[in-house]
């Protein structure tokens, strides 16, 4: 950070919100602006060329790419199986019960696991108890995904949240109503 914060500070604050705060994403995007330093200051060192249909990857840098790859094989089965099934979640966060659900685990299982990966810089617990993934970890994930377990994954999601719903509408029908 210190290679562009003597010459761009502003940059640094436009570079951290870019890269959420990853630092494995931080640190690529400083890496490539110290050996680029000619780039010009609007243009965003952590965002993609228009990528071509099919392949949404393929306007990262290579370096990006092999670390992501790296921290995707280090990971244990369970781990890679949460990250798969969080990864198309259409939600901007997602509580440890959700992902839970998500992923077919009991939570106690579903917490060790997510903090394993938040080690990892893959998903971030931006609150309490509330999970998010970078877009460009959702992209790397997504590519190593099964159509069919996707889809059953966010059915999971999906009675959750119904569930979720219906168990707190019950909840609310059953207290006295106040009066003004």
């Amino acid at each position: 950070m210190r290679a562009i914060g003597t010459t761009r500070p502003h940059a640094v604050r436009d570079l951290v919100r870019r890269c959420a705060g990853l630092p494995l994403a931080l640190g690529l995007a400083a890496a490539r602006i110290a050996t680029h330093p000619h780039l010009p200051q609007e243009t965003p060192p952590t965002e993609p060329p228009a990528d071509p249909p099919g392949e949404p990857l393929a306007g990262q840098d290579a370096a990006l790419r092999a670390a992501f790859e790296a921290s995707w094989l280090v990971l244990g089965e369970d781990a890679r199986r949460l990250l798969l099934a969080l990864a198309p979640a259409p939600v901007p966060d997602v509580g440890l019960a959700a992902v839970a659900s998500l992923a077919a685990l009991p939570a106690a299982r579903t917490g060790t696991l997510l903090r394993l990966l938040e080690a990892a810089h893959l998903v971030i617990q931006h609150r309490p108890g509330r999970y998010r993934m970078h877009d460009l970890v959702r992209l790397h994930t997504l590519r190593h995904a099964d159509p069919a377990s996707t889809t059953a994954a966010l059915r999971r999601l999906v009675d959750h949240y119904m569930y979720t719903a219906h168990h707190g509408a019950i909840t609310l029908a059953r207290r006295p109503a106040r009066s003004p």
